[in-house]
């Protein structure tokens, strides 16, 4: 991945966001015979909360979490729970009215997740997600949401946490619509500019999978020929071709994501393609443009983009470069 920031870009400043702080207070647990810190708000201050990140098979970056309060269960184990850009915050277990979902930070600390939409399943569901949405309970509680590869960490500090994660000089930040969704517009590029897909919408959403977003469908063509002419035999789904190997990531293009004046991403087929050595199969990790997305309207989750740091709030999406 290849992060462009355009020499003349300025950040644009934060106007306004909600300041949190959290105070230390010692809680009794009574279904465990030891203390156990848990962060409670308040509106004041600014204190930064770090939240360890690991990934799961899919390359999906997930943060661990405990439930206490459902009847069977033991309190004193931790679940992974996916870092999603999707409608609401998940918990894979069947629910009870006293439920108390929590995440848990470095050491034995928690905080709670007081998160009034959050959905339980009825049984045991197919995975847990946190949800950064916009307008959803992360991003109006904290203000601020930044993510460097290894944590997550809220209500974060642009100079502290962000940037000294980024490579210098190629850091921007796009603005984002009014509205429920993170919607910004832009363009897509493809072939060293031979194709070029320009006006479009671009939306902040996760897709199944571990994807990294959608793509216009003759992109999708474009690829699908490039493997065919090179004797890979095409599949279906996400399996871009069986008898697939590495060689075949030096006839693909880079993709480029592009926010007008502010900077590009650059997708190199390193990024976009897995190589399962052991299945001789070559996995695509973007798709064609989804039926439940409007016109000229494209997903992309930056939690998929290997390399990709980024801080989000309500109003701007900011990315760089990791160290």
């Amino acid at each position: 991945m290849i992060l462009l920031a355009n020499s003349y870009h300025q950040i644009i400043p934060i106007t306004s966001f909600l300041c949190v702080s959290y105070k230390l207070l010692l809680v009794l647990m009574t279904t465990i015979p030891f203390l156990t810190l848990v962060f409670i708000p308040t509106v004041f201050g600014s204190s930064a909360i770090t939240v360890p990140v690991s990934y799961n098979r899919l390359g999906s970056p997930v943060v661990n979490f405990t439930v206490t309060g459902i009847p069977g269960m033991s309190d004193n184990f931790s679940l992974p729970m996916t870092l999603k850009f999707s409608d609401r915050t998940e918990v894979g277990l069947r629910g009870a009215p006293d439920a108390l979902v929590q995440l848990r930070l470095h050491g034995n600390q928690l905080l709670p997740v007081t998160d009034l939409s959050i959905h339980f399943y009825r049984g045991f569901g197919p995975e847990s997600v946190l949800s950064i949405r916009r307008t959803g309970w992360i991003r109006n509680t904290f203000g601020s949401v930044t993510f460097t590869g290894n944590h997550l960490v809220l209500n974060a500090s642009r100079d502290d946490h962000f940037l000294s994660s980024c490579h210098p000089q190629t850091h921007f930040s796009v603005p984002l619509e009014s509205g429920d969704g993170d919607i910004f517009p832009g363009h897509i590029e493809f072939g060293g500019g031979q194709l070029y897909t320009a006006g479009i919408q671009f939306k902040l959403h996760s897709l199944p999978y571990g994807l990294i977003g959608s793509v216009p469908d003759h992109l999708i063509d474009y690829l699908e020929d490039i493997v065919y002419e090179n004797g890979v035999r095409i599949e279906t789904h996400r399996v871009l071709g069986t008898d697939c190997n590495e060689s075949i990531l030096e006839r693909l293009p880079s993709i480029v994501f592009g926010f007008g004046s502010a900077g590009q991403i650059v997708l190199t087929p390193e990024d976009y393609v897995v190589i399962d050595s052991e299945e001789n199969e070559c996995y695509l990790l973007l798709r064609g443009q989804s039926t439940g997305s409007v016109a000229d309207e494209y997903f992309f989750s930056p939690f998929m983009i290997k390399g990709l740091n980024f801080r989000i709030s309500n109003d701007f999406f900011e990315v760089c470069d990791s160290l």
